[in-house]
């Protein structure tokens, strides 16, 4: 017989496991096998029927649910509780059809993307078989094409910010924004290879040495993240140079995606 997992063993003892779970979802970098012991880990209780929270408090809806904070072995995490139902649901939202038919960014709030992000990244404690069958859903899903219109769009409105700032002597607003650029353009290249993330901006290095990208080594990535060529008495000439990367990079997408790159709320880095 399989042995419970130190999670579970931990919600239990925390009255936080019902009794009608059928899987335990752990998301986060931690899941990621990813060292980080302030990092608040994300866990998902799927329950046969939707489930009231601790004190009888009800959960709030999917789309904005932040989760029950709970402290487990020192380190923080966010519980929520959810039904295979409203699981689906979610995956439903980055359905081909949605993808089609959208015109309006974003197409995901960040609570729903993190949902799907987890599905595909995080570690089943329970139910494996469950949320295998729920990965398979996300998967097939349009799930990374919706992130990479939503990278590309933001980078290509980055790039214009960019363009007009250089022409109008603004250097240093330039050198933001291009930097702001090329980071939208690194996370289309890691989305492409699966690896999601991008609302943990500071962990893209991470999730650059594991998707290892062929089109760009984590040297030549690493310097121009830090901005480490960058003299400031020639801020133009950087902006310039980062501005042609990223061109060539935006040339080598699929043009239904950057027919489809959509630019919403701008986000940062």
């Amino acid at each position: 017989m399989t042995q419970p997992s130190a999670l579970l063993q931990r919600l239990e003892a925390q009255d936080l496991l019902p009794t009608d779970a059928v899987a335990v979802l752990y998301g986060g970098a931690e899941a990621r096998g990813w060292a980080d012991p302030v990092a608040v880990g994300r866990i998902r209780i799927v329950t046969a029927s939707p489930h009231e929270g601790p004190a009888g408090v009800p959960e709030p809806e999917p789309a904005s649910a932040a989760g029950h904070r709970v402290v487990i072995d020192d380190r923080e995490a966010r519980v929520s509780w959810w039904t295979g139902a409203q699981l689906r649901s979610v995956i439903g939202r980055v359905s081909w059809e949605r993808l089609r038919g959208a015109t309006v960014a974003p197409l995901l709030g960040e609570a729903e993307e993190l949902v799907v992000e987890d599905l595909l990244t995080g570690s089943a404690e329970l139910g494996g078989e469950l949320l295998g069958e729920l990965r398979r859903e996300a998967e097939r899903s349009a799930f990374q094409s919706f992130v990479r219109t939503r990278s590309l769009g933001d980078a290509e409105g980055a790039l214009e910010d960019a363009a007009g700032q250089l022409r109008s002597g603004d250097v240093h607003s330039a050198v933001l924004s291009a930097r702001k650029a090329f980071g939208h353009l690194v996370d289309n290249m890691l989305e492409e290879q699966g690896c999601y993330g991008t609302y943990a901006p500071e962990l893209r290095a991470r999730r650059f040495v594991e998707a290892a990208p062929p089109r760009l080594g984590f040297a030549e990535y690493w310097a121009v993240e830090t901005m480490r060529d960058l003299d400031p008495a020639h801020g133009g000439a950087w902006v310039e140079q980062v501005l042609a990367w990223c061109a060539q990079e935006f040339a080598a997408q699929p043009a239904d995606l950057v027919r489809r790159a959509m630019r919403g709320p701008r986000r940062g880095w």
